[in-house]
This record gives C-alpha cells, sequence and structure tokens, in this order.
C-alpha cells in the first residue's frame, strides 16, 4: 500500500478511538462526528487503486473490545427507564483497533458500523429521551446493526473469529431493540440467526480442541457468549393469554 493510504488508515485508528473515548463519555455529537469521519475515510481507502486484498493481518491481531459503562449498566438494573428490559443481555462493547499499518477494510466498515450502531442505541436507551425521539435512535441503531451484519454476511471472510463475534454481537443488540420495540416476531427471527451462528462458532472451536474458551474471537469472552445463548434459549415473546 501507498504512504497515502496507510495514513488514512491510522487516521481511521484516531477517530475510531477518539469515538469510542466519547461514547464512554455520553457524548453523542463527538461520538457521531469520529465514527462518521472513519466510514468516509474507509470508503475513499477502498477506492485507492494501491489497495492490495493480500496485505490483510489477521483481525484479531488489531482490535479489542472496550466496554461501554453505560450500556452494560442496561444488564445490570441501573438504567432508570422503566421500558428497558434487563433480563436481556445487551453487548455494551465497542471495537477498538490497535495502530496498524495493515487493515482488514471489510472488517474495519463492519466494526464501525457496529460502533456507530451503539451511538444510536445508548441515546435511544436514555432516559430523558423523548418517546418518539428514542424510538427514531433505536431504529436508526437496528439499521447500522444491520448494515453491520450485511457487510460480514457479504464477505467470504465471513469464518474469521472477529467478524464472527461481530456478527454475533450485531444480531443479538438488533434482536434486544426489536424486543423492546415489541416487535416480537422480527426479535425471534433474529436470535434464531444468531443461535446458528453460535452453534457454528461452538462446533469449531470444540472440532478444533480450543477449551477452555468455546469463543474462538478474544472480542466475545466466555461470560458474554453465555449471556447470547442464554438469550436466545430465555428470551420469549410474552404470553397475552388471560390469567385463570
Amino acid at each position: 500500500m501507498q504512504t497515502g493510504t496507510m495514513e488514512r488508515l491510522q487516521e481511521v485508528t484516531h477517530l475510531n478511538a477518539t469515538g469510542v473515548q466519547a461514547l464512554i463519555k455520553g457524548d453523542g455529537g463527538n461520538t457521531l462526528r469520529a465514527f462518521k469521519g472513519a466510514l468516509a475515510i474507509m470508503d475513499r481507502v477502498a477506492q485507492d487503486p494501491s489497495y492490495d486484498d493480500d496485505l490483510f493481518e489477521n483481525t484479531e491481531q488489531f482490535c479489542i473490545s472496550q466496554p461501554i459503562v453505560g450500556l452494560q449498566e442496561c444488564n445490570h438494573g441501573n438504567v432508570s427507564n422503566d421500558n428497558v428490559n434487563n433480563t436481556f443481555f445487551l453487548y455494551g462493547k465497542a471495537i477498538v483497533f490497535h495502530a496498524s499499518a495493515k487493515m482488514d477494510i471489510r472488517f474495519a466498515n463492519a466494526a464501525l458500523l457496529f460502533n456507530l450502531a451503539l451511538t444510536f442505541h445508548q441515546g435511544g436507551l436514555m432516559a430523558s429521551s423523548r418517546m418518539g425521539h428514542q424510538q427514531a435512535k433505536l431504529q436508526k441503531a437496528v439499521s447500522l446493526y444491520n448494515l453491520s451484519i450485511q457487510v460480514i454476511q457479504d464477505d467470504a471472510a465471513h469464518a474469521s473469529p472477529a467478524a464472527s463475534a461481530i456478527f454475533m454481537a450485531a444480531l443479538n443488540n438488533s434482536a434486544h431493540i426489536q424486543y423492546e420495540m415489541c416487535d416480537y416476531e422480527a426479535s425471534t427471527a433474529t436470535l434464531k440467526m444468531l443461535e446458528w451462528e453460535a452453534y457454528q462458532q461452538v462446533s469449531s472451536v470444540v472440532q478444533e480442541q480450543q477449551q477452555p474458551s468455546y469463543c474462538s474471537s478474544k472480542l466475545l469472552e466466555n461470560e458474554d457468549m453465555d449471556q447470547l445463548l442464554l438469550n436466545v434459549v430465555c428470551v420469549k415473546r410474552p404470553s397475552t393469554a388471560a390469567s385463570a
């Protein structure tokens, strides 16, 4: 890759880190500017004729997950919003890139879209949000999670453990919003996709005897996988049958 392209990728790494720190602080404006700026640069990189698909590093080597306190509190009943179902696990971690001259552009785009979705997800769960404004943000988050999912589905590198981790996290969080918005049919369908992907991931790890971790990506810890699978098993459509 040419020096200009490498500099752009380094700028993407910087902007993404800036966006994650702003997300942790609940600074939605700066978060959006940083993630959108990073995505715009990635679009220019993709159009660079010097860009070489064969120069990708293993995605596991240039990314980590960063807990977002405001989102993770949803899993512990610490969000003062009666509309938030604290029994549905939300994957409240953003993806952070290590400084690197080489980057898988498709994976990076999926990760940036996921981080951007988290931003709207966080905004939609804020207790101070007006109901209409809240729903609009959550719907935007679902759209962005779906874009992240689509980028991974369209990529031959879908089998990458890190890509699979984001794929499952995006499915889970999308199902979380669908459930909160009472779209139980959509939530169930999304969780079925998550169940299939999780089965593939766990089967692969077992076959390769990679215990004690049953997820081969460090983006999803065992506890995260436990919670995702519990969502699949335990989150059911509320019964509307009249009580006896």
